[in-house]
């Protein structure tokens, strides 16, 4: 089951927009992998942020050109 979270509304680039979609792990990754999201962003320009400390790693691929 797949859950898809927009965080704006705006078509514009202008403002940056995202949308991140969270599957089920299959079998060969339980136990080993917390979660599996997809996270796509568009914006004008580079975007900074803040990304607070947790205890888990996090891994970004980047698939895009």
């Amino acid at each position: 089951m797949a859950t898809l979270m927009p965080t704006a509304t705006e078509e514009s680039l202008a403002q940056p927009t995202w949308e991140m979609e969270v599957r089920q792990l299959g079998p060969a990754l339980r136990g080993v992998v917390g979660d599996l999201a997809g996270y796509r962003e568009a914006a004008a320009a580079p975007v900074r942020r803040r990304e607070l400390p947790g205890p888990h790693i996090v891994m970004i691929f980047n698939l895009g050109a």
